[in-house]
C-alpha cells in the first residue's frame, strides 16, 4: 500500500506539530478503500475488496516485533458495496470509548 504522492495534511487540533512524512505499514492488500486505529485492540482495521465487498469488507492488520505481517479476515460482513466510512472515537486527540456509539444501523465489532 503507497500513499501516492506528496499530500497536504491538515493541521489537527491537540496536535503540536504535523507529521512529515507518511509510513508504510502494510502491502498487498486487496483494493483497499478505508482505514481506522483500533485503539482496543492496537491494530489497523481496513476496509477491503473495493467496490463491491467480495469476498468480505475487512482485515485487521498487525506487524510482529520479527516484522511477520498479518491481514486476517475481521467479523463476517462480506458484499457491502461502495466505500464503507469507518471511525474511531477520541476526546481531545486521544482515544477514547465515552460516547459508547450505539448498534443500529453500523457495524460495531
Amino acid at each position: 500500500m503507497s500513499a501516492g504522492t506528496p499530500q497536504t495534511v491538515p493541521f489537527q487540533v491537540g496536535w503540536t506539530t504535523p507529521p512529515s512524512t507518511l509510513t508504510e505499514v502494510f502491502a498487498g492488500l486487496n483494493a483497499p478503500i478505508g482505514i481506522v486505529h483500533q485503539d482496543f485492540l492496537n491494530k489497523l482495521l481496513v476496509s477491503v475488496d473495493y467496490p463491491d465487498g467480495s469476498p468480505y469488507n475487512f482485515e485487521l492488520l498487525w506487524a510482529d516485533l520479527d516484522g511477520t505481517q498479518h491481514h486476517p479476515r475481521f467479523g463476517t460482513a462480506q458484499n457491502l458495496h461502495n466505500e464503507i466510512v469507518m471511525v474511531s472515537p477520541r476526546v481531545n486527540g486521544a482515544a477514547s470509548d465515552a460516547w459508547r456509539f450505539q448498534c443500529r444501523r453500523h457495524l460495531c465489532p
